[in-house]
């Protein structure tokens, strides 16, 4: 809370708590006083009693206005604590209440939860780059043997076909060498044919001799590799090659996985680090928005404990200054039939305090004039003493007492017959202003009329008018655009036949809203007895106020005023309305247009509502 308001409350109080004990001192006068005379009287009291008079009312009307007041600020304190403790609870709601400390735990056992399937992720991958990379050597070594064996295989063929050739050559030969020697015997000596034969066996010997050594070494590898012949050999490596490509595929595989693997396993880690600090983060902010909500809980907290003690204090100084004025108003003997069937018999409370006290100030001026006649009736001597009863204080320094004036004060009893005509007739012929309406509710320029009148009335010494109030003078009336006083300034039917009155609302989609403006246009005419009132609507929907204005100059009007039905000055009011009459006036340039003010801000505007708000309450309990 500000300081200053703060400032401005304690000094309302200091000055409260000062005028309840001037109130007090003055009861405690009048105490004395009461005590001497019980009787009932209708003298004249003094000028200086009666402003007292008017200037405690003042005062207690301050007060009460002041109460009410502080009253009102106290309500909205409460609604806006009442506020502030919903926000606290929806904070709280929205933190998780008592579960927020088992949220978190949760939260850290997610992300240690993540942690350790991102680790175990982790020895996946290397295990299964361990178990890729066995696999790859396990290839690789298989495909060393298989090309080993292939080599070995392919010398073996190789030996094995040269073996073949140099057998077929062999045997080619040894078939040559037979053929020469078959020719030989013929033609020459036989001694000569024996030699090329032993040569031919051996050779053909070695080559048999041979042929076995590649048939056993052929069967010993067709034995190693399990093939039946050389054909299933070829098949069996071909095979071995296909399964070596497969496995080169199958690890080229597992490396992508891995990679995979280690990619998902750092994104994870990422995700975990970053709802970490995202989690940090939350918390902190929660903790400073909780931090900040406490501590203005707390400051409003107190803030209202003040205020309460405060009104509890000020409702404690009026249950003491309505006791003390139940026990003044029997001692001073006000409980009169009369009185009580004006207020009542329950006695002063809170609402009926200031009527109380009232017709207790009426009693003591009574009691005042009735003292003073006693005084007076006790011998020529008091005479000086009754003047200085009655007189108004003087100066300070003078040494003379002021002029002394006639008043008549209100009275509790019933006046005589002759007392209430000569009232009335002051009343009627005093001012020229014949009975006031008390129906009519009075704003301020009227009821201090109306005081003025009464004061001259009552005592000549009052012919110097009070001061005006600050917002009545220079004839000036603020923002208030009052008729409570005057009624209605209307100029007749004779006067201005040529002026036209148009009246324009916003406009509206439903034709009920459209048929309220027709139903007040008829009561205006009316109530003014103008003849020339049209109405228009701004917008959505018809008559515009070019139609209006048409209408006002076919009627044959010269003058035409524009009067929104509008309560505040808005865009429509300074801005639309004015263009568009500003068009309208185009069209006919013979035509004088204006527009008025709107409603604006009138006491029986108050009125008004206040009166929509008594009827409403009945219906809403």
């Amino acid at each position: 809370m500000d300081a200053q308001p703060f400032a401005e409350t304690q000094q309302f109080f200091v000055k409260q708590r000062a005028a309840i004990d001037r109130l007090r001192a003055d009861n405690v006068l009048l105490k004395e006083e009461v005590m001497l005379e019980n009787r009932f009287s209708v003298a004249p009291t003094s000028a200086a009693a009666a402003t007292a008079i008017l200037g405690l009312q003042e005062q207690s009307e301050v007060y009460n206005q002041k109460i009410g007041a502080e009253r009102a600020r106290m309500l909205d304190l409460r609604e806006k604590l009442a506020a502030l403790r919903a926000r606290v609870a929806e904070q709280r709601r929205a933190m998780g209440g008592v579960n927020a400390a088992r949220d978190g735990d949760m939260q850290a056992c997610k992300i240690h939860s993540h942690g350790r399937e991102a680790h175990a992720a982790g020895a996946g991958r290397e295990r299964a780059q361990a178990e890729a990379g066995g696999l790859k050597a396990a290839a690789d070594r298989e495909q060393a043997n298989a090309e080993a064996e292939w080599r070995q295989l392919t010398q073996l063929l190789e030996h094995a076909r040269q073996q073949r050739e140099a057998a077929r050559n062999r045997e080619i030969e040894a078939r040559d060498l037979q053929t020469l020697t078959v020719l030989s015997s013929e033609v020459g000596p036989r001694r000569r044919t024996a030699s090329p034969a032993s040569g031919g066996a051996r050779t053909g010997a070695a080559a048999a001799d041979r042929l076995r050594e590649l048939g056993a070494a052929f069967d010993a590898v067709l034995a190693a590799t399990g093939a039946a012949d050389v054909d299933a050999l070829a098949a069996t490596i071909v095979a071995g090659e296909d399964t070596n490509f497969r496995l080169l595929g199958y690890v080229g595989a597992v490396n992508a996985e891995a990679d995979a693997l280690e990619a998902a396993a750092a994104d994870l880690r990422g995700e975990v680090a970053a709802a970490g600090d995202a989690a940090a983060a939350a918390d902190a902010a929660r903790r400073a928005v909780t931090q900040e909500l406490e501590g203005r809980l707390s400051a409003t907290e107190a803030s209202a404990s003040g205020f309460e003690g405060r009104r509890d204090s000020a409702a404690a100084c009026t249950s003491r200054l309505r006791d003390g004025l139940a026990m003044l108003w029997q001692r001073a003997g006000c409980d009169t039939p009369a009185v009580r069937a004006l207020l009542g018999s329950g006695g002063p409370t809170d609402a009926s305090l200031m009527q109380f006290l009232g017709v207790l100030e009426q009693r003591t001026h009574e009691l005042l004039q009735a003292y003073v006649a006693k005084v007076v009736a006790e011998g020529p001597g008091q005479q000086k003493r009754a003047r200085a009863l009655l007189a108004p204080p003087s100066a300070p320094g003078s040494g003379e007492a002021g002029a002394a004036i006639t008043v008549d004060p209100p009275t509790t009893v019933p006046p005589p017959a002759g007392a209430a005509s000569a009232a009335a007739g002051s009343a009627d012929g005093s001012d020229g202003s014949g009975a006031e309406d008390d129906d009519q509710p009075l704003d301020r320029q009227a009821l201090y009329q109306r005081v003025q009148r009464s004061l001259a009335r009552h005592s000549p010494a009052a012919a110097t008018p009070l001061a005006r109030p600050k917002h009545l003078r220079s004839g000036g009336q603020g923002r208030y655009r009052s008729v409570a006083s005057g009624g209605l300034p209307t100029t007749g039917v004779g006067a201005d036949e040529d002026l036209a009155v148009v009246l324009v609302d916003h406009g509206s989609k439903r034709v009920e809203a459209n048929k309220m403006l027709e139903e007040f246009a008829e009561l205006y005419r009316q109530t003014t007895q103008r003849q020339l009132v049209e109405i228009a609507h701004m917008e959505l929907a018809q008559p515009s106020i070019a139609d209006a204005v048409a209408k006002c100059a076919a009627a044959g009007a010269k003058k035409v005023v524009v009067a929104p039905y509008f309560l505040s000055r808005g865009r429509h009011i300074t801005e639309d309305i004015p263009a568009l009459v500003a068009s309208a006036q185009a069209e006919h340039p013979s035509l004088q247009c204006v527009v008025a003010d709107p409603i604006g801000i009138d006491p029986l505007m108050v009125q008004l509502i206040e009166k929509r708000v008594a009827d409403t309450l009945p219906a809403a309990t």
